[in-house]
């Protein structure tokens, strides 16, 4: 028993005195795929199904790994069917709206009221800010959505195409 309490206290101490170093390697970009409700254009041509798991709700990380998917596949544009699956397509650069979205706008102060919330796709030219959501507590399907404005306006984002009641994903559109 004596031994047993040594080698446990060994064990603890070598633990204690090994450092953590950070992760060498650097992260890697994430490409720029366009995530859309709507079909693509008719000059796009399909390159397959991709989809990935949501795991502890980490929606952004999920539609990060589905954009690498698809340009590992050679695809510039998903056709969502679910928040984290769809089709893959390449586009040619001629293709009208096939031109993934490009950072870099920011939007004026929003009022979190005026963004509408709506099932379909932006129009052409916004550009995607990220992914919102809220849980909805006790039925409270209009408090969630408020809360979804919200964080969009928090974004610089004046559009939410919605995914599921309480989450989406929110874009800047220029007027």
């Amino acid at each position: 028993m004596r031994r047993l309490g040594i080698l446990l206290l060994a064990g603890v101490g070598a633990c204690a005195s090994s450092e953590t170093r950070p992760d060498p390697r650097p992260e890697e970009p994430v490409p720029q795929v366009a995530l859309m409700k709507a079909d693509p254009p008719p000059a796009c041509v399909e390159r397959g199904s991709i989809m990935e798991a949501i795991w502890w709700g980490d929606v952004e990380g999920a539609r990060r790994t589905l954009r690498r998917k698809a340009a590992a596949m050679g695809a510039n544009y998903v056709r969502l069917e679910l928040p984290s699956s769809g089709t893959a397509y390449y586009c040619p650069p001629g293709a009208p709206d096939a031109a993934p979205p490009v950072a870099g706008y920011r939007a004026p102060l929003q009022t979190p009221e005026a963004i509408p919330l709506m099932k379909a796709d932006p129009p052409p030219g916004c550009v995607e800010r990220g992914s919102v959501m809220q849980a909805i507590w006790f039925g409270d399907v209009e408090g969630a959505r408020r809360v979804l404005r919200q964080k969009a306006a928090a974004m610089g984002a004046n559009y939410v195409r919605l995914e599921l009641p309480s989450s989406g994903t929110a874009f800047y559109c220029p007027r």
